[in-house]
């Protein structure tokens, strides 16, 4: 007997009884037959609930526009409340009602969520897993640098849901005709790539433990500072710590975080947060950040945009104005200066020598950082940028980082204390 006559046939035996009956003997007959399907009723009522509302339940989560934004007790209640008026709208009634469709709804919570599941190669704090899928359905799991095919396999069905929660996890409709994603969500990393060959990647966000003294004098200054690193090297985790060590002490001033895309969350309502990864042009950009500069902010924190817009960014900025603090992937100095000045010279029809000349200008400090996969000591070299008549110098300073914070708070203009 198919699920849906089971059900039919349960429902025909609920209303037999809740009909009114002349004596209490036919009603006592009515009961215990349905106490006869009590077993039954118990080992299915599960699956007659999900064979019945599974649709449902799925496009209630697709049309509930901030649903990644709602708490998991947020998500069950208003799953509930929404099943339960369907039962009350159609007159069906379970056996233990209240216990089987919190199962169900947690069921499909789990079927349904933002990673399928596929968070759960991920757990703990500590977790440094990193997960793959592919458009396929296949999924790798890279744990210590060492790689592994899971055997679990998504289906079709399965990878666009994926995709289509990745879009809304970045607020994006889920037939969004974006190629790349690169962002964070909650404690999550994501990166895709849509379309033909797509891909996906999840890791949990790294937890560092900077020098925070360092950090914690670095934002105090009004210097302009380069940080420079490989990929992995924690550029957006120490502008992070940076931003917010900046945000907790300095109330009152406005200051603005422009970043590609949400990687870094300000923890303090006084910095506000610009995204770069929509922006069309570079025209567009400069539009934008002309009106950045007329808000005066204090200090300007710049993480991971993309590198067309940098050389029209260092050149807005002034000595004796905003203070300027960014981010630049490269794997040495040598690296940041040579595609920094190659990146200008091309933009601006310029000589490399100008263009070395007019950006580092524009700087006080760089800070280069470790590979973190190398060393825990996220610091690896400073440098004091001198412009003189003969051109820009890197002087390499041959000191802790710990010396060099004291160093710099005394030699250094800081910004006014609230």
């Amino acid at each position: 007997m198919a699920l849906q006559d089971r059900f039919e046939k349960l429902n025909r035996e609920y209303e037999d009884i809740q009909q009114p009956h002349t004596g209490i003997a036919e009603c006592d007959i009515a009961a215990e037959k349905l106490l006869q399907h009590e077993e039954y009723i118990t080992e299915n009522v599960e699956a007659v609930m999900l064979e019945k509302f599974e649709k449902a339940i799925v496009k209630k989560i697709d049309d509930t526009a901030n649903w990644f934004e709602l708490s998991t007790k947020e998500q069950k209640e208003l799953l509930t409340s929404f099943v339960e008026n369907l039962l009350t709208s159609e007159g069906i009634l379970f056996l233990d009602q209240d216990f089987h469709l919190a199962r169900v709804i947690d069921k499909l919570l789990k079927q349904e969520s933002e990673f399928l599941d596929l968070d759960l190669f991920l757990y703990g704090e500590d977790n440094k897993s990193v997960v793959y899928v592919y458009g396929n359905g296949d999924i790798y799991v890279e744990t210590d640098d060492k790689t592994a095919k899971s055997d679990r396999v998504l289906d079709k069905t399965q990878v666009q849901k994926l995709k289509r929660n990745i879009l809304r996890m970045r607020g994006l409709s889920p037939d969004s005709t974006v190629k790349t994603l690169n962002f964070r969500y909650h404690d999550f990393l994501i990166s895709a790539v849509v379309g033909e060959n797509e891909f996906f990647i999840i890791k949990k966000a790294k937890t560092i433990t900077p020098n925070f003294s360092v950090l914690d004098a670095l934002s105090s200054l009004k210097l302009n500072i380069l940080f420079i690193g490989g990929i992995n090297s924690g550029k957006s985790l120490c502008m992070e710590s940076l931003l917010n060590f900046f945000g907790s002490k300095y109330l009152n001033n406005r200051s603005v975080l422009i970043q590609q895309s949400p990687f870094i969350k300000p923890v303090k309502e006084n910095i506000l947060s610009i995204e770069t990864e929509f922006i069309q042009s570079k025209a567009e950009f400069v539009n934008i950040y002309d009106n950045i500069l007329r808000l005066n902010p204090g200090c300007i924190f710049t993480d991971n945009i993309q590198e067309e817009f940098l050389p029209y960014l260092i050149n807005g900025v002034h000595h004796g104005g905003n203070s300027l603090r960014i981010t630049f992937r490269a794997d040495s100095l040598t690296d940041c200066t040579e595609r920094l000045s190659g990146m200008y010279a091309k933009e601006f029809n310029t000589s490399l020598d100008f263009a070395t000349r007019k950006i580092f200008s524009k700087f006080n400090l760089i800070v280069e950082l470790n590979p973190r996969s190398q060393n825990q000591d996220i610091f690896k070299n400073f440098y004091l940028v001198n412009h003189g008549e003969n051109g820009v110098t890197f002087d390499k300073l041959e000191v802790s980082a710990e010396s060099l914070a004291s160093i710099l708070c005394r030699l250094s203009e800081k910004f006014g204390d609230d």
